[in-house]
């Protein structure tokens, strides 16, 4: 579990996510977050990471309305604890 754990925590397989960019935010989100996401990846591993970390600019470009109580905003903690994956194409 431990080593389950460690592995989870500092990878991402870069077919499980969007971009470099995304791959790069990987350490930025919150440790159980990242255990949880490798954790349904070993399970179906068909899900894309397409957003984790965001800013104001972000919601701009999106043209939606800035939320600031997100979770994909950096947290008290230092941590993210939002991300998105691709849901297209997947039944509910």
């Amino acid at each position: 579990m431990i080593a389950y754990s460690g592995y989870a925590l500092v990878y991402v397989a870069s077919a499980n996510v969007k971009s470099e960019d995304i791959q790069g935010q990987y350490s930025a989100i919150h440790p159980l977050l990242l255990v949880a996401a490798s954790s349904l990846i070993l399970v179906d591993p068909s899900p894309v990471i397409t957003d984790a970390g965001r800013s104001a600019e972000d919601y701009y470009a999106m043209g939606l309305p800035v939320n600031e109580a997100s979770l994909h905003f950096e947290q008290e903690d230092g941590f993210v604890h939002a991300l998105d994956l691709r849901t297209n194409g997947r039944p509910e």
